[in-house]
């Protein structure tokens, strides 16, 4: 049987189409929008200097991505600083995880810790499985398998499939989390449903290890959870453009997967 998926790596930023800055417009007339990324890196610019904090966070994805401007991860960081310093969700997501890659400024997990809190708290989902991450690791914080469990089944809660993947294995190795192979199931299924191959296979290796009435158990709690998860199609996911997604060695703590070998 294979292995439990591991832990994937914490989130790359993921900019969502955001709104054009706005040139005058006729009255009654819809605002004009500059097509040219490099007029629309000019106007942030000058909104951002006058300390707008959505041109801040707009500004910052441009030099993040290079569209408009050459891509420049210290500009990216200045001015995703400057929103999340105002309050921007976003942007102290994404200055999070600019201090943990070293874009822009050295590694500093410290800071990104910080900055996923933030967003975290304002129920931001991705910033709340980078801080599940965190914990796991023990990356800018102390090491927390019960805080990352909590983060991961906020993250999983709002359909980010890593995170129900890394509380299927919290679940099943009893980190952080009372160990139950039914929740473990449960999670690996939701997980497999949306793709998750690896995620599948472990849910239906479960699956085959559970008694008749805890299977019962584990259809019943799956479909709980799954009829509380928002559409896939509107779920955030790590897919950024900026780098493939990896994985890091799962933890070492506590015990492995008991069906695993």
């Amino acid at each position: 049987p294979v292995t439990s998926p591991e832990p994937a790596v914490a989130a790359e930023p993921t900019p969502a189409a955001a709104p054009a800055p706005t040139e005058a417009a006729a009255p009654g007339q819809p605002p004009a929008v500059p097509d040219d990324p490099a007029a629309r890196a000019q106007i942030y610019l000058t909104q951002a200097k006058a300390g707008d904090p959505d041109s801040e966070l707009q500004l910052a994805i441009l030099y993040a991505k290079g569209e408009g401007v050459n891509q420049d991860y210290a500009e990216a960081a200045k001015w995703f600083r400057a929103a999340a310093a105002q309050g921007v969700t976003r942007a102290q997501y994404d200055i999070g995880v600019l201090s943990e890659r070293g874009r822009g400024s050295p590694v500093n997990y410290e800071d990104a810790f910080m900055w996923y809190g933030k967003a975290a708290e304002a129920n931001f989902a991705l910033a709340q499985y980078n801080l599940a991450v965190a914990y796991t690791r023990g990356q800018g914080t102390r090491q927390d398998f019960v805080a990352a469990a909590k983060w991961y089944e906020r993250a999983a809660k709002q359909g980010v499939v890593p995170a129900m993947v890394n509380l299927a294995i919290l679940f099943e190795r009893g980190e952080g989390v009372p160990a139950s192979a039914i929740d473990a199931y449960a999670w690996y299924r939701a997980a497999g449903e949306r793709g998750n191959h690896p995620a599948a296979q472990r849910a239906a290796e479960l699956f085959d290890v559970l008694s008749i009435a805890d299977r019962a158990r584990a259809e019943t709690q799956t479909a709980t959870i799954q009829a509380a998860l928002p559409p896939a199609e509107v779920a955030p996911t790590l897919k950024s453009g900026l780098e493939p997604d990896s994985v890091v060695p799962a933890s070492t703590a506590g015990k492995p997967p008991a069906a695993a070998h």
